[in-house]
């Protein structure tokens, strides 16, 4: 996690730095640009159907109750066991 931070972090401070009004005095007059607002809305979608397939099996097999090898009855009176 701190590596993230780290990480992050410095890609902030680094636009910050890169794009600041005093080395970009001329911003740019794109509005968007469809291509790639696609491609980050759907690559975290398959990263996201990927890590779920496995997940979803894990999570059906877990379900899964195995056939007892010994079954032991037991009845709980108030005072003693029976």
């Amino acid at each position: 996690i701190t590596a993230i931070v780290i990480l992050v972090l410095g890609l902030l401070v680094w636009v910050m730095v890169r794009y600041n009004r005093k080395a970009n005095p001329n911003p740019s007059r794109t509005s968007h640009n469809t291509f790639v607002e696609v491609v980050w809305t759907v690559v975290p979608i398959l990263i996201l159907v990927v890590v779920a397939i496995p997940s979803l099996r894990l999570l059906y097999f877990q379900d899964r109750i195995p056939e007892a090898d010994l079954t032991v009855k037991t009845i709980g009176y108030q005072w003693y066991w029976g």
